[in-house]
């Protein structure tokens, strides 16, 4: 159980392209090999950020292409949940995973736009939005039952806006059309302090109203945004395997080590120890395979070995940050679901089918023992 991939909020569909998305063959392929790599990672909820409205070159219209990426993703779901990665049917149950270990999963879409193209290009994406916002309240867990799916499941569907693209080109007419989805009321993440300082997610928090960071690496150069951060509930997407290719952040062996490049080290601890909250996610699961050397080919299973997975991402976190514990690691995973683009009672639905498995892995481990950090 790993919480949400975003994800995305940064998770793209695999190698591909938006040239390659121009078909229906190729959109329905992308989101079937997209669950799959989430069964395998064992991923029950995952939002993906993807900007349909670019695939419309051959003919396609927007709204089409994204309903096409729904049905993929929840034809995918259904019939790995009930055949499995190998092929062996069996019934389903709660909590994410079947009798025999098979993995149910729920993914959502965020539509993307990106700062450094055209007003219009954000404009589409977001009327867009705005049509699937408009029937969001008939989407209550508490008001629709799936026979024979747990309750906690629900087909795809599009619950949110991403932003992302140059932070340099951050420009009054995009802030302009993404006011149009204050009056809906949609969430919104956006990409900032990734490239740009600590200003760029101060714009993100207090001009884009936005209720997640993508990366946020440079929010620790503002001790004062980063405590309203923490105050105000507001969660840090990080990324990284992508951070470290990006920053070339070295690795923390020991926590002593960690200590040592506090504050200019991968920032994910120190945000962790303010109590912010954080999520973990890939980014580009194609593009960063090539930087996945450290773990053994016994251990690519089920999985595609040209792809990363959100797995690898917490390998390398525990690497860039001294180590985590396993009830830190639960924390971020709890993270992850409390900060979805849900509604209240879909996340406690959620949360109610997978905790109780989540606690059990952990609690029964050896070692497992909580014990404080030493001060610093």
């Amino acid at each position: 159980l790993r919480g949400n991939p975003k994800s995305d909020a940064s998770v793209r569909l695999g190698p591909l392209g938006s040239d390659h998305l121009q078909y229906p063959e190729n959109i329905l392929r992308a989101g079937i090999d997209f669950v799959r790599q989430n069964v395998a990672d064992n991923v029950v909820y995952a939002e993906v950020r993807c900007e349909t409205p670019g695939y419309t070159k051959a003919g396609m219209s927007a709204l089409v292409a994204t309903q096409l990426l729904k049905a993929s993703f929840d034809a995918a779901s259904l019939f790995y949940f009930n055949e499995g990665l190998d092929g062996s049917t069996t019934s389903g149950e709660d909590g994410g995973r079947s009798p025999t270990g098979k993995i149910l999963t729920r993914t959502n879409i965020l539509l993307a736009a990106k700062r450094h193209k055209d007003r219009e290009d954000c404009a589409r994406v977001i009327s867009l939005l705005d049509r699937y916002l408009e029937h969001d309240g008939a989407r209550s867990v508490l008001t629709r039952h799936y026979p024979g799916m747990p309750n906690w499941w629900a087909p795809s569907d599009v619950v949110g806006f991403d932003l992302s693209g140059n932070e340099s080109r951050d420009r009054d007419e995009i802030r302009d059309e993404v006011r149009r989805l204050f009056k809906l009321n949609s969430p919104i993440t956006v990409h900032a302090g990734e490239a740009a300082s600590a200003e760029s997610v101060w714009a993100a928090v207090y001009g884009y109203h936005a209720r997640r960071i993508g990366h946020g690496l440079r929010l620790r150069e503002n001790p004062r945004l980063l405590r309203f951060c923490v105050d105000t509930g507001i969660c840090m997407e990080m990324c990284p395997t992508s951070n470290m290719v990006t920053y070339g952040f070295e690795m923390s062996s020991t926590y002593d080590d960690y200590l040592q490049r506090k504050g200019s080290g991968y920032p994910l601890r120190y945000y962790l120890e303010a109590g912010m909250e954080v999520c973990l996610n890939t980014d580009n699961r194609a593009l960063h395979a090539r930087f996945d050397t450290e773990r053994p080919e016994s251990e690519l299973t089920d999985r595609n070995p040209e792809m990363s997975s959100l797995t690898d991402d917490y390998l390398r976190a525990a690497r860039l940050s001294g180590g985590l514990t396993r009830w830190e690691v639960l924390k971020i995973i709890r993270s992850g679901f409390k900060n979805a683009f849900l509604h209240r009672d879909e996340i406690a639905q959620l949360l109610g089918a997978v905790e109780a498995r989540m606690f059990g892995l952990v609690s029964q481990e050896p070692g497992t023992a909580w014990t404080a950090r030493p001060a610093d």
